[in-house]
């Protein structure tokens, strides 16, 4: 059985797959965020910059979580208002590699 057939299976139940897996990626966010901001300030400056675009990154992708779960049920929204879950997951890879580039450089300095 494959993903579209699953989806389609539980569509008419009230809450997708779809949604619950969005409300768990909310919540492991929500976590990751907590996490990350209590080992922020055990480190030196360069690191800690680091992790402030690590956080920067899971927040846009929570963001995109969000969206599809704020309008996965919207019917007749623009294209472009629905397709903006891909622009949040870019958004926070690109936060996610400055953080990997600030990482290295505070590795040097250590």
């Amino acid at each position: 059985m494959d993903f579209v057939t699953i989806h389609t299976a539980t569509e008419g139940s009230g809450v997708s797959l779809e949604f619950v897996f969005n409300f768990l990626g909310v919540i492991i966010a929500l976590v990751s965020i907590i996490i990350f901001s209590g080992t922020k300030n055990k480190f030196g400056q360069r690191i800690e910059s680091a992790i402030r675009f690590v956080i920067f990154g899971i927040l846009f992708n929570m963001l995109g979580l969000v969206w599809d779960i704020v309008f996965m049920y919207s019917k007749g929204m623009p294209k472009i208002v629905e397709d903006a879950h891909p622009i949040f997951v870019i958004i926070g890879m690109a936060f996610f590699a400055v953080a990997a580039r600030k990482f290295l450089k505070g590795h040097q300095q250590l």
